[in-house]
């Protein structure tokens, strides 16, 4: 399955609100795809800009960090397109329920800016709400349910047979 993105738009100049985007928890193939901008738009192309580096700073519920760097960079004049999908590091991101805060660092020529802050609302999985001690369980047992679902095709493929 390809990675289902969540779009924000994010301005590097004035907040007027804070962008609040629902995930659902511990979901392995989501990303967040964010349209930063110094609130100027441009016609010009996009290009991939291998010199611009970003980064998404996220505070979970629980207070733990986490930093995960841009899978892909655009710019556009002074407008950046940048996507964050590492499934592994953002199924960390998506683990708790409740309010992540986020900031994006974007670095280029030596000079950085930060956004203003970002929430991504971490909504409770009912397919998989059950009671685990950590993190690292959460990702276990989703694995075991997908090895469960390979095993249960397997025997039906034997069974039909």
């Amino acid at each position: 399955m390809a990675i289902v993105y969540s779009n924000l738009n994010v301005s590097l100049t004035k907040q007027t609100s804070v962008p609040i985007v629902e995930m659902v928890q511990g979901d392995t193939g989501r990303g967040l795809d964010v349209f930063v901008s110094d609130d100027i738009i441009t016609d010009e192309l996009a290009y991939i800009d291998d010199s611009l580096t970003a980064t998404l700073w996220a505070s979970k519920p629980s207070g733990l960090m986490i930093s995960m760097d841009a899978a892909s960079r655009f710019q556009n004049s002074n407008a950046y397109e940048i996507k964050f999908s590492d499934s592994k590091i953002f199924q960390q991101i998506i683990a708790e329920v409740g309010i992540v805060q986020c900031q994006i660092n974007v670095l280029m020529s030596g000079e950085f800016v930060t956004s203003f802050p970002i929430k991504i609302n971490v909504i409770e999985n009912v397919a998989t709400s059950f009671e685990l001690e950590s993190k690292e369980e959460f990702r276990n047992a989703i694995e075991l349910m997908a090895k469960q679902r390979e095993y249960i095709k397997v025997l039906e493929d034997y069974i039909s047979q």
